[in-house]
């Protein structure tokens, strides 16, 4: 199972879905996790830190999304504007 981390986009918001070292526990349990680049940036988690606990960092949000097959989010996928391509409009048919 492939898990996908994304950079949260709500204005201000500082958290990160999961830190490094539950990304460890993760992987070590069978899980393929991959991170958005800069996800952790704003908590305090650079994209080596994740890759230290063997995540795969992905820069293209799109890419992270579409390959995915569980996404773990801060807040829930956005869906705001349906005449642009949003998070919840990127993923693949049955990704939790």
């Amino acid at each position: 199972m492939k898990l996908a981390v994304p950079k949260e986009i709500v204005s201000g918001e500082t958290r990160v879905a999961l830190v490094p070292s539950c990304v460890a526990k993760l992987v070590k349990a069978g899980m393929e996790v991959s991170v958005e680049s800069g996800a952790g940036k704003a908590a305090g988690c650079d994209d080596a830190d994740y890759q230290a606990k063997e995540a795969t960092i992905e820069p293209d949000q799109a890419n992270l999304f579409a390959e995915a097959d569980a996404v773990a989010m801060v807040h829930p996928p956005d869906r705001k504007d349906e005449t642009a391509d949003h998070q919840i409009d990127q993923m693949k048919q049955g990704a939790l």
